[in-house]
């Protein structure tokens, strides 16, 4: 199973995969070294977006004044960290000035926040969040040593449950006060993993079908392709360029490749000369001492077309309609992203809206039209024959539709949703918050097993969830199986199923309508 660890990861060095070095040669000038900043979050029960403009990733050294910048000046990240809960993924790369930093800030703008609100209809509601006028300073521990023509990391944990204060105001509205609690520390870079497990998501920008470049330890890559992360847009509030880096993303001769899936297959093969521009895609892997991305594996998804209205929307489902035998025929999505950005296209889909999603039932026996296709982002075989399609579609989930979308006809009051025709959905995986309540099984090795798990999230009604881990399940501030306890909270990430029918996995018994979350990591919180 998958894993992602929680971070913001600051390289500093030659920069190899996407920028060269200035500097001086005179021994008595500092040098200067390539930053790559990656960033995630600890998540919240009902926050959906908590999305900011990150202007700077502030370096100070003792004593200071800053003089590391982690962003570069002509670039206004935007980031949810709701998307990211749990995980990290590239931020920005920036050159930073060779020395020791002992404190870090985190300069963050703009804050739109949205919760999970069942009264409204739909069940969202926009808060009002506020960040502190002075941003603030925290401790780098330990500090973070930049040396000319080397690499070095930096882990920042924004921690999102600790730091959104809801209060109401004089008029009876909820609003929220939003201040950072973030931990920085240095990290320090492995020869099979690099400085950590990162993720990332985007669209192909371009493709290298053949390359002479080795990773740091010595493995030769075959090609890669360039990923956009964090789609392009416009800032509404400041007017102001948003977007993240475009990153290589570097293929060995043992990264899992994955193409669109067109019917069963779990993993089509891809060739990277048939790799299209505009396609959507995942990439899990590391970034080695030399400033490399290494892709472990790497899933693609979609091509994307905005001139004929069509991109991929990602985020939670909210509701769901389905027909007798079981199949979802509609449900509604909340966009917490979109990949590449349609916000302020024309016609435009905005960020924390609800848009309304058809699927076309699979032909029998004559198609009406392409059936919407139906897998997931793992591209694995699961225990006891799961899998995602039409009848494992729930509420909660967090997934990835692609197709063209259709905006409500004007004049109409009140406007119904964006409609999207479905061409495929992708499972992601994802992290939710919640509690252990009962141990079900557990293996010799005290991680592969079972257990019930009771999600913490309003939207899942306090329904409980069937959780099961396997020998690559990774345990954070808990051994095992046998240590987990009702409190305290659990991250659980993994990917979650709705099990309509029911089944058995493992020897556990999953009763019909049962969710079911296979999990690759179980982080215990402190």
């Amino acid at each position: 199973m998958r894993r992602c660890r929680l971070g913001i990861l600051l390289i500093a060095g030659l920069g190899a995969v996407l920028l060269s070095c200035g500097g001086s040669s005179s021994s008595t000038t500092p040098g200067n070294g390539t930053v790559f900043s990656f960033i995630g979050d600890a998540p919240s029960c009902d926050i959906l977006t908590f999305r900011t403009l990150i202007t700077d990733v502030v370096m100070i050294p003792p004593g200071g004044p800053a003089r590391g910048h982690g962003v570069p000046s002509n670039s206004t990240p935007r980031v949810n960290f709701a998307a990211w809960r749990d995980a990290s993924t590239i931020l920005s790369t920036n050159t930073v000035q060779e020395g020791t930093y002992t404190e870090g800030q985190l300069v963050m703008s703009a804050p739109t926040l949205v919760v999970f609100d069942p009264t409204q209809n739909p069940p969202i509601r926009t808060v009002s969040a506020t960040l502190p006028t002075t941003t603030p300073t925290f401790a780098i521990e330990p500090p973070l040593i930049v040396t000319k023509g080397q690499v070095a990391g930096l882990s920042i944990n924004f921690d999102m449950l600790h730091s959104i204060q809801f209060q109401t105001d004089a008029t009876g509205e909820l609003t929220a006060a939003v201040t950072p609690n973030i931990g920085f520390a240095t990290l320090t870079a492995s020869t099979t993993q690099g400085f950590g497990d990162t993720s990332t998501r985007g669209f192909v920008a371009s493709v290298t079908t053949s390359t002479t470049a080795v990773s740091a330890n010595g493995t030769p890559f075959v090609g890669g392709f360039t990923l956009q992360l964090l789609a392009p847009s416009l800032a509404p509030s400041s007017g102001a360029p948003a977007s993240g880096p475009v990153v290589l993303i570097n293929l060995t001769s043992s990264t899992q490749l994955c193409g669109p899936l067109t019917g069963s297959e779990i993993c089509p093969s891809l060739p990277l000369n048939t790799l299209l521009t505009g396609s959507v895609g995942n990439a899990d892997g590391y970034v080695d001492s030399k400033g490399f991305y290494v892709a472990r594996s790497a899933e693609l998804e979609d091509q994307e077309d905005v001139a004929r209205s069509k991109a991929a929307f990602l985020g939670p489902v909210l509701s769901v309609t389905r027909g007798s035998n079981g199949n979802v025929t509609q449900f509604s999505l909340f966009v917490r992203e979109e990949q590449p950005s349609v916000e302020f296209a024309s016609p435009s889909v905005p960020l924390d809206t609800v848009v309304s999603v058809v699927t076309t039932p699979a032909p029998t026996p004559t198609p009406p039209a392409a059936s919407t296709v139906y897998g997931d982002a793992w591209r694995v075989a699961h225990p006891g024959g799961l899998q995602f399609g039409p009848t494992a579609l729930a509420v909660g989930q967090e997934v990835a539709v692609h197709g063209v979308f259709t905006p409500p006809p004007s004049g109409v009051t009140p406007a119904p949703p964006t409609s999207v025709a479905a061409d495929s959905i992708y499972l992601q995986s994802q992290t939710y918050q919640g509690n252990f309540t009962s141990l079900l099984q557990a293996g010799s090795d005290d991680r592969s097993g079972a257990f019930t798990f009771v999600p913490c999230g309003t939207i899942f009604q306090r329904l409980p969830v069937i959780v099961f881990t396997d020998s690559q399940t990774t345990f954070l501030n808990v051994a095992g199986l046998n240590e987990l306890a009702p409190q305290p909270s659990l991250l659980l990430k993994g990917l979650l199923f709705l099990d309509y029918q029911g089944r058995t996995i493992n020897g556990v018994t999953v009763p019909p309508g049962a969710l079911v979350l296979l999990a690759s990591q179980a982080h215990q919180l402190q």
